[in-house]
């Protein structure tokens, strides 16, 4: 995964932006929450904070931004120092894997799709979060890429998430979409939309293929 020395240096004020942006913080939870599974042991890839995993009841997490986990473990997630690469968990422990807006900073989402797809049981399914690069949001923070945060993020397009998830061996993606508008001006409240094209603010659901 990506180095995390920025996040390090600025996990509090990564944190306070869902603060700040409460009204968009809440359609991104929605988004989301409508593409997992009902019950059962959750993982997060990237888990920041916790600021999703916390809420949307993923009960693990793994990051390498110990400042970030810290924060995230205050939030009840069990917390972890890892790779995406490599979890440290055993095949078939989760019934879905989360990650939010973490694959725009993956040199190669292969391995960790890969590795999602060891660590969900059957019947289980990955559910991944983004920013459209095609939207008016990634085209907004494409214009930034060079600063903050942005400056090795690559914003990734729903076909291509697509392709990296069934080349992994999940099956039947579903996408919804939420962030509508021209940034920074959204307009409120914001709604969840099934497909993709429209909203900045992306998720992929996938069922884990059977052994």
């Amino acid at each position: 995964m990506a180095a995390a020395s920025f996040f390090d240096e600025r996990a509090d004020e990564y944190d306070r932006w869902y603060d700040e942006h409460e009204a968009l913080y809440r359609a991104e939870l929605q988004a989301v929450r409508a593409e997992l599974p009902p019950s059962g042991p959750g993982l997060e890839i990237g888990v920041g904070t916790g600021r999703f995993a916390a809420p949307l009841g993923a009960g693990f997490g793994i990051d390498l931004s110990l400042p970030m986990l810290g924060l995230a473990d205050r939030r009840r997630v069990r917390v972890c120092n890892a790779e995406g690469e490599r979890l440290p968990f055993r095949d078939g422990a989760f019934r879905f894997v989360l990650l939010v807006t973490v694959i725009a900073f993956l040199e190669d989402p292969t391995p960790v799709f890969r590795e999602a797809h060891r660590v969900i049981g059957e019947d289980g399914r990955i559910v991944v979060a983004f920013i459209d690069g095609a939207s008016s949001l990634g085209r907004h923070y494409s214009r930034r890429e060079a600063k903050g945060a942005f400056r090795s993020a690559r914003f990734c397009t729903p076909p291509e998430v697509a392709a990296w998830a069934k080349g992994a061996g999940f099956i039947g993606p579903v996408f919804r979409q939420t962030l509508i508008g021209t940034p920074p001006d959204y307009p409120e409240p914001q709604s969840v939309h099934d497909g993709f094209g429209e909203g900045g603010f992306v998720v992929l659901s996938a069922e884990r293929a059977r052994r």
